[in-house]
């Protein structure tokens, strides 16, 4: 296991730029010295699967890194709250996205 994968979490569902917004996400993982996990490369985007689907997937990925990155707006994304909480039950380190970004400006 890499000692430095961050996973990047955030709302999926009913967004249509969010493999944008996570493919931008990569850039701020990777200045952070970071390995990112996206998991809208990572996981399939089979038509055919449902949402719960998706989550074992992506928790898979999660449970392989140390960090969580959180996109902003990932307080309305039920699946983002599960990954977080999954995060903060086993001790990873949580970066948000609006403090990182304050940070570097």
């Amino acid at each position: 296991m890499h000692e430095k994968n961050c996973y990047i979490s955030g709302a999926i569902t009913n967004d249509p730029d969010y493999f944008n917004k996570f493919a931008f996400a990569e850039y701020e993982v990777y200045a952070m010295g970071l390995r990112p996990v996206n998991p809208t490369r990572l996981v399939p985007m089979n038509k055919d699967w449902n949402w719960e689907q998706y989550m074992r997937e992506d928790l898979k990925h999660l449970l392989n890194c140390q960090y969580i990155y959180m996109l902003r707006g990932w307080e309305d994304s039920y699946g983002a709250k599960v990954e977080l909480d999954l995060a903060n039950t086993l001790k990873m380190k949580v970066i948000m996205q609006s403090e990182y970004q304050q940070r570097v400006r």
